[in-house]
């Protein structure tokens, strides 16, 4: 390259994750459910939804979500999920998702850690397991600066439902499902945290 040429060292480090850390455990989905640091028990016989993203700001849509999840715990109510997330967290930084679940009726079909990983991350293995206790990840973030949680899920073998955004669309295209977006003519968002002003698209829900 000209930047080469001019003796100035160009470094490509393309993004990823660990395959040797994330990957599938060949255990029972019921003892690495057990096993989880939830605040209420995981049923054996649930079909377990997981997501890690962090209730901070609006991006990652956690409400929405789980205004989603609740119409599709109407009828499926075997349907859980469990949230690698701070589930209380002050407005205007976050959401009091606890508060909220209650307004959802979803309290017994949703679950999180019993401490908030913003002040005490979980290792990779935690996260593994989380991965392999799971039957699917869901997100319904409207944008990623890249999207590792996909990778991690998608190296433990679990399927993978985000909108097509971002990354997602490279990272996900035959490996899950894409959520199609509403039509940008109708309704697009901006979120507070990006100082720039690039506009979001809306995840359509149904």
């Amino acid at each position: 390259s000209r930047m080469e040429q001019n003796g100035i060292g160009c470094v490509y480090i393309p993004h990823g994750i660990d395959c040797n850390l994330f990957k599938p455990l060949g255990e029972d989905k019921r003892k690495l459910r057990a096993a989880l640091p939830s605040n209420t028990p995981i049923p054996d016989d649930a079909f377990l939804f997981v997501s890690a993203q962090a209730n901070f700001g609006e991006r990652k849509h956690i409400p929405l979500l789980l205004q989603t999840f609740a119409k599709f715990v109407d009828s499926h109510p075997e349907a859980h999920l469990y949230i690698h997330t701070n589930a209380v967290q002050d407005s205007p930084i976050g959401y009091d998702l606890p508060v909220l679940l209650e307004h959802l009726k979803l309290t017994k079909n949703v679950h999180w850690p019993l401490y908030n990983p913003i002040i005490e991350p979980a290792k990779d293995m935690d996260l593994c397991r989380m991965y392999n206790a799971g039957d699917a990840y869901i997100t319904d973030s409207m944008g990623e600066g890249f999207g590792l949680p996909l990778l991690e899920a998608m190296a433990c073998q679990l399927p993978v439902i985000t909108p097509d955004n971002s990354s997602a669309h490279e990272l996900v295209e035959g490996h899950g499902w894409l959520v199609d977006n509403v039509d940008p003519e109708e309704y697009v968002f901006y979120p507070l945290g990006v100082p720039t002003l690039q506009w979001h698209p809306a995840p359509n829900q149904r």
